[in-house]
C-alpha cells in the first residue's frame, strides 16, 4: 500500500484524511483505495476510521479474470453533482466554479479518449 499526498498544507479537513492505494497493477495504476479519517488526533499511530472504499476495475470488462468496478469518468461526475449543488445554493463562489469547469473538461477529455479508442476498435481492451 502507498499514501497518496492529498497536499493538505493549510487545509485542516483534508490533513485529517488519509488515503491509500493497493500496488500499481494492469495499465499502471492502482485499482483499490481507501481513506481513513483521523477521529482522535492524539493517537498518530492509528489509522483512523475508515470513511471511504473505491474500487476500480481492473482490466477489460470483457475478459475473464477482469474484476468489476468504476472507472474515473464516475468519480468525476459525483464531483461535478456536487459541486453544481453547492453553485446552486448558499455555497455558491468563484473557487467552486473554477473547479467545475476542470472538472467538465476532465470529464470531455475522457469521453474523447474513449471515442477514439472506440473508432480504433481498441475500446474495452488492453491495447494501447
Amino acid at each position: 500500500m502507498r499514501e497518496i499526498d492529498l497536499q493538505p498544507e493549510g487545509d485542516s479537513l483534508v490533513g485529517a484524511i488519509t488515503v491509500l492505494a493497493d500496488d500499481l497493477g494492469p495499465g499502471g495504476a492502482s485499482h483499490s483505495y481507501v481513506a481513513h479519517i483521523k477521529t482522535d488526533r492524539c493517537k498518530p499511530e492509528s489509522a483512523g476510521e475508515q470513511v471511504a472504499a473505491v474500487e476500480y476495475q481492473r482490466g477489460p470488462r470483457s475478459e475473464p479474470g477482469s474484476t468489476p468496478g468504476i472507472v474515473d469518468r464516475v468519480l468525476l461526475a459525483i464531483a461535478e453533482d456536487r459541486l453544481k449543488c453547492f453553485q446552486a445554493g448558499p455555497f455558491a463562489c468563484g473557487e467552486n466554479d473554477e473547479a467545475l469547469n476542470y472538472v467538465r473538461a476532465a470529464i470531455a477529455a475522457l469521453k474523447r479518449r474513449a471515442s477514439r479508442r472506440s473508432e480504433r476498435g481498441v475500446l474495452g481492451k488492453n491495447i494501447a
